[in-house]
C-alpha cells in the first residue's frame, strides 16, 4: 500500500535525498528508485502504483523493464536516504485519508503534511500548509489541539500510527502560545 508513500518518495524527498540519488544514478527518478527498492524485496510479489499522468506509467513501465537485484553501493545509498528522510519527516503518514472524518474537524492528514513540509523544506512553507489545511483563518478552525483523544482515528489507520500523540507534536510545532494569540488575534479582524 502506498508504495511510494502517496507521493512523498516522488516529489516530496528531502533535497539531500534526491541529490544522493541523482549522484549515485542520474537514469533513475526517485520514483524509480522507491520502486527498484520494493522489487528487491523478496516477500514483494505485485506493486501497484498511483499514477497521474501517462508519463508516470511509462516511467513505471521503464523502471520495471530495469529491475535487478540492487548492489551493495545502491544499498548503502538507499540506507542514507532513509537515513535523511527519516530526519525531515517526523510523521509517517502516507496521507490515505483512512483517518477521516474527525469529529471535531481536524484536517488530520494535512496537519501531518505541514508537519513533516516544515521540516523537509523549512518552517515557513510548512506553517503555510498547515494555515491552510487547519483552516485556522477561518471561522471554524480545525487545530489539532481540538483532538479529544477518542482513538477513533487510530482504529481505522492502516499504518498504526500513533495519530494522538502526533497530533500533540504538529500543536506544539505550529500553535505555541506566541502563534496562536496572533492567529486569534488575525482571525478577528479577517
Amino acid at each position: 500500500m502506498e508504495p511510494l508513500l502517496g507521493g512523498k518518495l516522488a516529489t516530496g524527498l528531502p533535497k539531500e535525498a534526491h541529490e544522493l540519488f541523482t549522484k549515485a544514478d542520474p537514469s533513475f527518478s526517485p520514483a524509480a528508485w522507491g520502486l527498484r527498492w520494493l522489487w528487491n524485496q523478496s516477500e514483494v510479489t505485485c506493486v501497484l502504483s498511483g499514477t497521474n499522468t501517462i508519463a508516470q506509467i511509462e516511467e513505471n513501465i521503464d523502471a520495471v523493464r530495469n529491475a535487478r537485484s540492487l548492489t551493495e553501493t545502491e544499498l548503502t545509498v538507499y540506507a542514507e536516504v532513509i537515513a535523511i528522510f527519516n530526519k525531515a519527516y517526523k510523521i509517517h503518514c502516507t496521507g490515505c485519508n483512512y483517518c477521516m472524518p474527525c469529529s471535531k474537524g481536524i484536517n488530520i492528514p494535512g496537519c501531518f503534511a505541514a508537519c513533516n513540509t516544515s521540516y523537509a523544506q523549512n518552517f515557513i512553507t510548512g506553517m503555510q500548509q498547515f494555515l491552510t489545511s487547519s483552516a485556522m483563518m477561518g471561522k471554524k478552525p480545525g487545530s489539532p489541539r481540538l483532538c479529544i483523544e477518542c482513538g477513533k482515528c487510530e482504529s481505522h489507520c492502516p499504518q498504526h500510527l500513533p495519530i494522538r500523540k502526533a497530533l500533540k507534536q504538529a500543536a506544539g510545532r505550529f500553535e505555541p502560545l506566541p502563534i496562536r494569540l496572533g492567529l486569534s488575534i488575525a482571525r478577528h479582524f479577517l
